[in-house]
């Protein structure tokens, strides 16, 4: 079912993005995976797909987004909620996020919580370091 998912959203950004976006953005997404793939490698020992790597980063981007409405969802609402975002402390605004990000990674690859967290910080670091490398030099030509 995820698979079909991948397809879908593909075919559809192709249609509406430029070339050079679409390929960019499969160049990027195939470094974000190889580098998911290659950190669990490392760190737990197993070896998942590209497409495992894949699901893990979009359940943890899709969690991370479902902290941050959960948590802008106590600002707005009631007239007189009970709760706001300004109320909440900063150690739970920071880590709701944070645990989100994780908390996909860890659905997405079966690992536990701790190589999880690992992983995430990880490969966030390495794959972003490489698509600003890979921005730098791709769209200079």
């Amino acid at each position: 079912m995820f698979t079909l998912l991948i397809v879908f959203a593909l075919l559809w950004f192709a249609f509406i993005a430029s070339m050079k976006v679409f390929v960019a953005t499969l160049i990027v997404a195939g470094i974000v995976a190889t580098v998911v793939k290659y950190c669990t490698r490392v760190i737990v020992g197993t070896d998942p797909s590209h497409l495992e790597s894949l699901k893990a980063v979009a359940l943890s981007l899709l969690f991370v987004g479902i902290a941050i409405i959960t948590m802008m969802s106590f600002s707005i609402g009631w007239a007189k909620a009970p709760f706001s975002l300004a109320a909440l402390s900063l150690p739970i605004v920071v880590a709701s996020p944070l645990l989100g990000y994780t908390l996909g990674f860890r659905i997405g690859l079966g690992i536990g919580f701790g190589h999880a967290a690992i992983i995430a910080v990880l490969s966030t670091s390495i794959s972003g370091a490489l698509a600003w490398v890979f921005s730098k030099t791709a769209f200079a030509l």
